[in-house]
């Protein structure tokens, strides 16, 4: 992730020479962010600006943190299988468990 940032940080200083600014805008960083040609990419150049941006406006508060969220994109995980698998053998051991309880009661019945 090091490796990004550093390549992705590096096309936004140019990008942002190329255009005589010194501090991070977030116009700025939203125009470059938006060239990217997919919504994710668009959304982790913007996100590694925004955490570079806290980090430079603690040093010169002419920087600006721009607004994470502006493309709209979200990334989906899915459940690990792990757990998933758990989820269904917890589930089915309960259902054992409880299905002994309600034999026992039977049981103690009779």
């Amino acid at each position: 992730d090091l490796q990004y940032s550093g390549k992705v940080l590096r096309r936004f200083s140019q990008f942002g020479a190329d255009r005589g600014e010194q501090y991070v805008h977030e116009k700025m960083a939203i125009e470059w962010a938006s060239q990217a040609s997919s919504p994710g990419e668009r959304s982790r150049r913007l996100k590694a600006v925004i955490r570079f941006a806290r980090y430079a406006k603690a040093e010169d508060d002419r920087h600006d943190i721009p607004s994470d969220g502006i493309f709209g994109y979200h990334k989906n995980r899915r459940v690990p299988f792990i757990f998933c698998l758990l989820s269904k053998i917890c589930g089915s051991i309960l259902a054992l468990v409880e299905r002994q309880a309600y034999d026992r009661e039977q049981l103690q019945q009779l």
